[in-house]
């Protein structure tokens, strides 16, 4: 294991030396060398510090600086600008694509992404329109991959469109990478190189991603007088018949010999169940006052308006805006592009680094399984030679008490 690990870290070595960008132009890349295209939001409540670091061992390539979240229990705003791009499925896939590493076992925060309309530098915040959102989050019993787009309503402004039944995230204190590929009428969630997800737009948001162009009229109500019953009980049967079992009948149970009419009255048997009687329903016939279900009547959708789920609109920058209780949380390697071989380039990369930071964590677990087996063997070992000397120090007391 150890010179798996050794061979790793050699290429590591090798493959750093040579900073990996993009083949292509993207929309936007930055492997956080610096921060120098970040800028930290200055809007209130927004007090979470931002470090441009090395990661802590076990570290992927070395010098690979990250962008962490540097304080805990605190929300967090950071935001970069790109020129204006704007989304149109019809033409091109959109491809967002970042790494994350929770350094601390997870507890609860996100680490998602927001592809903003506009760069409006220190006054990013919650609040800031976005055409998507994409990544991790978990806390409690939260426990997915985030992918909202928004799109607009007719009344001003814009709806979120959540992905129903989203894939769970990855959290065990390394390397992992989140990619999100958009195409027309259709979306890939894939994680670490595999896909977790995978769909299409038009079926797999909710609310649905276009509107209906009517809707049900929430103040049309069905009338008290309305009858929708099919079927009613023949109200010339209502009664049961007169030979129908009755619910309780008399014991057979024979005059008790202590009983006297004279002073005690007339015997009356006790009254038991009848095995026999079943509750009485009178026969359904038709109702001949049925007018049939009620239909809700119909009108425009005020929130309507004519969407092609390909037009994402325009995108300006890429924020990331969390409320958190953890720290150091890491994110590398952000991507937005529309094209693939970037996208693998960058995974490349990610699995090296992946690859060293897990042989690394196998070894640091199997140091630990070997010093507590140690620490235990030790425990037992004392354990047991104070067992020994108890017992001879009851056998001494023993000795002299017999002696006496």
């Amino acid at each position: 294991m150890k010179g798996i690990f050794v061979l790793l870290v050699a290429f590591a070595m090798v493959f750093a030396l040579e900073a990996v960008v993009p083949e292509k132009e993207p929309i936007f890349f930055d492997n956080f060398d610096n921060l120098d295209k970040w800028v930290v939001s200055t809007k209130p409540g927004f007090t979470g510090k931002w470090e441009n670091v090395v990661p802590q061992a076990p570290a992927g390539y070395p010098n690979d600086k990250g962008l962490m979240v540097a304080s805990p229990a605190r929300k967090h705003a950071i935001i970069a600008g790109f020129p204006t791009y704007n989304i149109d499925l019809n033409k091109d896939s959109l491809i967002v694509q970042y790494e994350v590493r929770f350094q601390k076992s997870h507890q609860c925060g996100g680490a998602y992404l927001k592809i903003t309309r506009e760069d409006i530098g220190a006054n990013f915040e919650d609040k800031t329109p976005y055409g998507i959102m994409f990544g991790p989050d978990y806390c409690g019993g939260n426990n997915k991959v985030h992918l909202i787009l928004q799109y607009p309503v007719a009344s001003g402004g814009y709806q979120e469109k959540h992905l129903t039944n989203p894939p769970r995230i990855k959290h065990d204190e390394i390397s992992h990478l989140y990619t999100l590929v958009l195409s027309k009428n259709h979306y890939k969630v894939i994680i670490d190189g595999s896909v977790a997800k995978e769909g299409k737009l038009s079926t797999d948001f909710d609310p649905a991603i276009e509107l209906p162009k009517t809707i049900e009229d929430p103040t049309d109500k069905k009338p008290a007088t309305w009858d929708d019953r099919k079927q009613i009980p023949d109200p010339e049967k209502a009664d049961a018949p007169e030979d129908w079992p009755v619910e309780f009948i008399a014991d057979d149970t024979e005059i008790p010999e202590y009983w006297d009419e004279e002073e005690d009255g007339e015997w009356e048997a006790p009254m038991m169940p009848n095995p026999e009687f079943v509750p009485y329903t009178a026969p359904l016939i038709d109702n001949p006052d049925y007018m049939g279900e009620y239909i809700v009547q119909k009108i425009e959708n005020p929130e309507y308006v004519e969407v092609d789920s390909a037009v994402v609109g325009p995108i300006s920058g890429v924020g990331i805006d969390i409320w958190t209780m953890q720290d150091k949380i890491l994110f590398d390697n952000v991507l937005i592009t529309t094209h693939d071989s970037d996208r693998l380039l960058l995974e490349d990369y990610w699995k090296g680094k992946f690859d060293i930071e897990s042989a690394a964590k196998r070894e640091k677990e199997e140091a630990d399984r070997k010093i507590a087996e140690e620490e235990r063997k030790q425990r037992e070992a004392e354990e047991a030679l104070q067992k020994e000397i108890e017992e001879e120090e009851v056998e001494i007391d023993y000795d002299f008490a017999e002696d006496l």
